[in-house]
């Protein structure tokens, strides 16, 4: 018997078919930018890679011996994973061309399917900026090979939820949480070199200087957006599980502590109370140590944030140090589907 040091990466994937994982990750031995590789935060999840992955024997219960207590093996039904990734938040990294276009912030093929999957649809930009910007829309399904210490699993019809933690004076972080079904597994499958590029040399901004408004400029000391995605579990007898997944919904909410401002000292209660539709936005864009967008020749790193139409639905009196805050949750609202919320890289 020998140990053996553990090591875990990941590699995202479009897929085209519902229970088809997509055939090009499913066979994927390398890992690098071009095929799908995102560099995860060496924060979170298992060996610095940004990869949690636990699993699951669904089960049915055979019951007790006749007669006892002493519990008979149960049936199998099925390996269930449960999969989140954490990466730092940045543009690509890449250096801009000369001019600038749309095109130098598109991100990497991983990202792009992942944010998909969760509901983040990106495309130039069409309001005349040199940027590329991702808003709601249903959701997009995605396939995963996970890299484990000589083992992989495929797995296919990933969906899910994303949060993105904005801690002032650290990287932005964004967390997806992530179902799946276990497509296949290899026992013997050679850890390969994971080559991520810019994403391992350029670093990510940090949260500072971004100017946020909401109706009023000013900061805050905590602040998390997050979406979830309502995702149904629907009985289908067709699919390999005996199950199939529809999405019903989706909420992105923004939780924070804010400073409150003396020009108007009762903001939170009045947004709590509001009997007309909303229409402040907390808006603000994480830059680069230029504190500009980017331009010809820099790293593609900034990012801008637009939380829509703010609705309060719960605030807290607070403090900031000895000055007062508010401890806010609101929803993004919007009058049109995929108009509460933008992330855009420019």
């Amino acid at each position: 018997m020998a140990t053996f040091t553990r090591e875990v990466g990941i590699i995202f994937g479009s897929q085209s078919v519902e229970g088809t994982a997509d055939s090009t990750v499913a066979a994927q031995t390398t890992a690098s930018l071009a095929n799908g590789a995102v560099r995860g935060d060496v924060a979170s999840g298992i060996v610095e890679s940004g990869v949690t992955h636990a699993f699951t024997r669904r089960l049915r219960e055979s019951g007790p011996v006749t007669g006892g207590f002493t519990e008979l093996a149960s049936d199998f039904l099925e390996e269930e994973i449960a999969l989140s990734f954490a990466f730092p938040m940045a543009g690509n990294r890449e250096t801009s061309s000369s001019p600038v276009v749309d095109e130098d912030f598109d991100h990497d093929q991983g990202i792009n399917d992942l944010l998909a999957a969760c509901g983040l649809a990106g495309a130039a930009d069409a309001s005349g900026t040199d940027a590329w910007i991702y808003t709601p829309a249903d959701v997009s399904i995605a396939t995963a090979r996970i890299f484990d210490s000589g083992v992989a699993w495929v797995i296919r019809d990933i969906r899910g939820d994303w949060s993105l933690a904005q801690t002032p004076g650290e990287v932005g972080i964004m967390t997806c949480t992530l179902s799946g079904i276990v497509d296949s597994f290899d026992a013997a499958e050679t850890f390969p070199t994971f080559s991520y590029g810019v994403q391992a040399t350029v670093n990510a901004p940090s949260v500072k200087s971004v100017a946020a408004a909401w109706n009023i400029t000013r900061g805050w000391t905590d602040l998390t957006i997050s979406c979830v995605n309502e995702i149904e579990t629907i009985p289908d007898s067709n699919s390999s599980t005996g199950s199939g997944f529809e999405q019903n919904g989706r909420t992105i909410t923004v939780a924070m502590t804010i400073r409150d401002d003396s020009t108007d000292t009762d903001f939170s209660r009045t947004h709590l109370i509001a009997e007309t539709a909303p229409t402040d936005d907390l808006i603000y864009t994480v830059f680069d140590s230029t504190g500009t967008p980017t331009g010809v020749g820099e790293s593609a790193l900034a990012y801008k944030i637009e939380a829509n139409n703010l609705e309060v639905q719960s605030y807290t009196p607070d403090v900031a140090g000895k000055k007062s805050a508010s401890n806010v949750t609101a929803i993004c609202t919007g009058l049109t589907d995929g108009s509460e919320f933008a992330l855009t890289f420019l």
